[in-house]
């Protein structure tokens, strides 16, 4: 039976839980919230030195703000360190492509459009 009401259109209380590496590993709370990102009950981004990825669970791969440019969680926790931290953060379904790596949603990701010369965050000013 369901319950009673519409259904919720509120967010998961996971949002804004962050795990960082670099200086400290953040493992348990990072298992965590792959582990929602993988339930489709969050988006699973990753942001450090000027990059961004987002968690494509069909894949099981982060795909970078670079076209064609994808990473294993593993290659991504190798690439942190001090001073080159990457933190992974809990963001809403369905907003995790356009936070990390694809901000004007014209398909071509932010690090490409950087690259190119294009403004990432004019749909659009894209690469020809």
């Amino acid at each position: 039976m369901a319950p009673p009401g519409p259904a919720s259109l509120d967010t998961h209380a996971a949002v804004g839980m962050q795990a960082t590496f670099g200086v400290r590993r953040d493992e348990a709370r990072l298992a965590l919230l792959k582990t929602l990102a993988d339930a489709g009950a969050i988006d699973l981004v990753a942001t450090g030195n000027g990059r961004g990825w987002a968690y494509d669970r069909g894949r099981g791969l982060f795909q970078s703000d670079r076209n064609g440019e994808t990473a294993t969680l593993d290659a991504l926790r190798a690439l942190a360190a001090p001073g080159s931290e990457l933190t992974f953060a809990a963001v809403p379904a369905g907003s995790g492509r356009r936070m990390a790596i694809d901000r004007d949603n014209d398909r071509f990701g932010d690090g490409t459009e950087r690259e190119f010369g294009t403004d990432p965050t004019d749909p659009t000013d894209f690469p020809r």
